[in-house]
């Protein structure tokens, strides 16, 4: 059943089949999938609901699926669905809260992270490629930074890091370190990431 636009909900009615369904949805959205002859890797969210003794009609199963997926949507509507990281929704959210928080913010400090080359590329080699880029990124970029709620995706090659509670000092050492994880991860690979970062102090 398609039960949003960007949601499926497949109904099993034995236990037994449950898992090995999900594992071989997981393993399937692993694979690229070929089209326009272009490879693209699709970022899924797979969730398992059992549905109370109660729901014994179809219609109330429905019914349940319909009110889970809801609330998922909810949850993804502040998140990046190609990387995992929160959106740009999330990120203008944040500053919101920020705004109405001021007097009580010692030190805010934003990170803008941009790739490098990355139309190049995409031109180049294929989105698959661009992908990879991006995802190396987001692995670069979680590396370094212990709260990964705090990194946004506020557009196709654009991230920003906003941090609370930091000195000039600490920014730069972990400046130092997002570039230490980029030249690791570098390592072995043809496709490098490249990225550009700034960083200062928000002024809220």
């Amino acid at each position: 059943y398609r039960t949003a636009e960007n949601c499926l909900s497949v109904i099993v009615t034995e236990d037994k089949n449950v898992d090995k369904i999900i594992t071989k949805l997981e393993n399937r959205f692993k694979k690229p999938w070929t089209i326009d002859k272009e490879n693209y890797v699709f970022s899924t969210h797979i969730a398992k609901l059992s549905c109370p003794g109660y729901a014994n009609s179809e219609t109330e199963v429905i019914s349940i699926i319909n009110v889970f997926a809801t609330e998922t949507l909810k949850k993804m509507a502040y998140i990046d669905s190609s990387t995992g990281v929160k959106n740009r929704n999330a990120y203008e959210k944040e500053l919101n809260l920020m705004a109405q928080n001021r007097e009580r913010l010692k030190s805010v400090w934003c990170i803008v992270i941009d790739i490098n080359n990355l139309k190049k590329v995409n031109d180049a080699m294929g989105h698959a490629a661009g992908d990879e880029l991006i995802r190396g990124t987001v692995e670069i970029l979680t590396t370094s930074v212990r709260n990964t709620s705090q990194i946004y995706r506020i557009g196709g090659d654009e991230f920003v890091i906003i941090l609370s509670d930091f000195t000039k000092e600490q920014m730069e050492k972990l400046i130092d370190g997002i570039e230490e994880n980029r030249l690791k991860y570098n390592q072995n690979r043809t496709n490098k990431v490249s990225f550009a970062v700034g960083y200062s102090r928000y002024q809220v």
